[in-house]
């Protein structure tokens, strides 16, 4: 869920997984594609809403990676979306999914522009520089992330894209709230990949915010 051009879903076709790659852009599943071109029949690519999703088949697993499901704005949009995806889910399936909410966050300097990293446009040839600059929000439950996307020459820009991307910042106790409305009866929380517990009392300690959720039914 929220495929985009597909890195993720290339390394677990790799590892030999059957996959349904959703997201809501057509035009990023067509940057996908050409990746995921060697595993044609264990692979379908839907462009779709995950807040309206009907596939057709149920999985004993769905993943949201990278902060998907904090580009869902509202209560009712992420309601939605976990209602959606439970009823996705084989007995015993369970769906999984991380964010770096703001809060887990150092308090970013709203004057500094991060340069994150660069690479190579393969089109055009030039060097791409991705500069970012994060704002906390008056809301506590919302910050803001304004990314410079700058194609170079010679450290000359020659072209800048502006992009503005909100994130809805949820605490555990509001998340979890969402998840048993949804249907989730049982959800574990991690700090970090390496599946260490989240520490909701040492907030440093925890490198990202993972949830791991099983329906009522599972």
């Amino acid at each position: 869920l929220g495929a985009g051009t597909g890195r993720l879903t290339a390394s677990l076709l790799a590892d030999g997984r059957r996959l349904v790659a959703v997201d809501a852009c057509q035009a990023m599943l067509d940057r996908a594609a050409p990746a995921l071109a060697a595993w044609p029949s264990r692979v379908r690519l839907v462009c779709a809403d995950v807040r309206a999703l009907a596939l057709g088949e149920t999985f004993p697993l769905a993943v949201a990676p990278f902060g998907m499901t904090a580009h869902l704005l509202s209560d009712a949009d992420r309601l939605a979306a976990f209602t959606a995806i439970r009823r996705h889910l084989r007995p015993g399936g369970a769906f999984v999914y991380d964010d770096r909410p703001a809060w887990l966050q150092p308090a970013p300097d709203p004057t500094a522009l991060v340069r994150e990293r660069d690479a190579l446009d393969p089109d055009t040839g030039r060097r791409v520089r991705y500069l970012t600059n994060r704002l906390r929000s008056a809301d506590e439950r919302f910050s803001v992330s304004y990314d410079f996307i700058d194609q170079l020459e010679d450290e000359r820009i020659v072209q800048r894209t502006v992009l503005k991307v909100v994130f809805r910042d949820l605490v555990p106790a509001e998340e979890l709230e969402l998840l048993a409305t949804a249907g989730f009866g049982r959800v574990e929380l991690y700090g970090g990949f390496d599946g260490r517990p989240f520490d909701a009392d040492e907030l440093s300690s925890n490198e990202r915010l993972i949830l791991r959720c099983w329906p009522d039914h599972g």
